[in-house]
């Protein structure tokens, strides 16, 4: 693999993230093709190895460097071109756990006197069950320190309603859940005392309230570019009318044949696909709809069809499938996004197994309960038993509500994430010696 230093000369463009580089955080949050057609090189400094996650790098991505140690990372950091090149951070699970090596990272590039911002928009997001149980309904603008109890009173709750007095205790003795709580770790270190990015790139206030807590440095100087989620661009490139063609799409991330949350999803794939097909066929009997399923841009599309054959995964753009299909079904799928952009039913689905998993099971029940709706366990209930006409019907001001909370910020242009980050980018670099 070549070294970082032997990078095209000119304008550059560094991402330095914590986040496994996969095909869709690379096209979808980067936006690599426009960075380029920009008039800029484009590198990513991966940081996975530092904090001992080994993940073998996927050797197509010529322009991703892996950093094993804070003293490598720091000697590619320094040896950028201060004048030309603009640093983009995006780290998300090491603040989540309290990591001090985040922390001296962010002091180094604060230090460099090189420009840089903070990505604070994930690809989903979208806060889970345990976020929204100590509020009504999703939580609404306020000051940080409200966000920060409605957190931790979240967890406290959560651990009740599981436990009862031994889940309390069982909490307490969890030292990341309270003594080193993130907002508690970022006070306690210093770290809002950086001058801090020129800005943090933010789809919308509830996001930015919910993660805040989590990573992100601030400054006097910095100010929030509200853009929306990276999964607008497509809508924005898709620029088509919804329509409803008698098709039901089912978004469902080629599980259990891939990662979440950085681990191996275990469902038995043989019961689980099995409890699809039935639903599949059904839906097909009862509206006359084709069922398609599509596959997840990680995914294995082979290892599915092994064991649903009669309805094997397609490559169909899920944004243009969203558009045109009647109904949409899913987990927690971040594309379920398009369904509410278009303004189509959406029935989110779960199995006993996957009430089992505390990560996917948090996800689905948050993006259930944002949007109104409860899971179908489809161990539970039969696909003649769910209510049809309840999942059919779409509640418009929820769905209004959950695009302003979490995917886009009203008033915000019309224009993709990368295209207005690149005016403030524009506007700094080359600028030696302003910052």
């Amino acid at each position: 693999m070549k070294s970082p230093e032997q990078s095209a000369s000119g304008k550059e463009i560094v991402v330095v993230t914590d986040r496994p580089v996969t095909a869709r955080l690379r096209n979808h949050s980067y936006n690599i093709p426009l960075i380029r057609e920009r008039g800029f090189s484009f590198r990513i400094f991966c940081c996975l190895r530092m904090y001992g996650i080994l993940r073998e790098p996927d050797e197509t991505f010529n322009e991703v460097f892996h950093f094993e140690h804070e003293k490598s990372l720091f000697q590619a950091l320094e040896s950028l071109d201060r004048k030309n090149t603009f640093i983009y951070c995006h780290f998300w699970d090491s603040l989540e756990k309290g990591d001090a090596r985040t922390l001296r990272i962010y002091r180094f590039i604060d230090r460099l006197r090189i420009p840089y911002g903070v990505g604070i928009t994930g690809l989903g997001d979208i806060p889970g069950e345990r976020e929204l149980l100590p509020l009504a309904e999703p939580p609404g603008v306020g000051p940080i320190h409200k966000r920060m109890i409605r957190r931790l009173a979240g967890r406290w709750i959560d651990a009740w309603r599981r436990g009862g007095i031994k889940g309390i205790f069982t909490l307490i003795q969890i030292p990341p859940s309270l003594r080193q709580h993130p907002a508690v770790f970022l006070y306690r270190r210093g770290l809002l005392r950086l001058q801090g990015p020129l800005f943090w790139v933010s789809r919308g206030p509830n996001a930015t309230l919910m993660q805040y807590p989590t990573a992100f440095p601030v400054g006097k100087r910095t100010k929030i570019l509200w853009t929306h989620m990276p999964l607008y661009d497509d809508v924005i490139d898709e620029n088509g009318e919804a329509r409803r063609d008698p098709v039901a799409a089912f978004f469902g991330q080629s599980l259990p044949f891939i990662e979440q949350y950085g681990v191996a999803v275990t469902l038995e794939p043989r019961h689980y696909y099995a409890l699809l097909h039935n639903l599949f066929r059904f839906i097909e009997k009862r509206f006359g709809y084709q069922v398609i399923k599509t596959t997840h841009p990680d995914g294995s599309p082979e290892r599915i069809r092994e064991y649903l054959p009669d309805y094997p995964p397609q490559t169909q753009n899920s944004v243009s499938l969203a558009r045109t299909a009647s109904l949409i079904l899913g987990h927690d799928s971040t594309s379920l996004c398009y369904a509410v952009l278009y303004q189509k039913p959406v029935v989110i689905l779960i199995t006993d197994e996957y009430e089992r998993l505390p990560a996917e099971r948090d996800a689905t029940y948050g993006l259930a309960l944002s949007l109104g709706k409860k899971p179908i366990n489809l161990d539970r209930t039969s696909p003649e038993q769910i209510d049809w006409e309840s999942e059919m019907r779409v509640d418009e001001e929820v769905y209004s509500a959950f695009v302003r909370r979490y995917i886009k910020k009203p008033g915000t242009p019309e224009r993709k994430t990368w295209e207005i980050v690149f005016d403030e980018v524009e506007s700094v670099i080359g600028q030696q010696g302003r910052f």
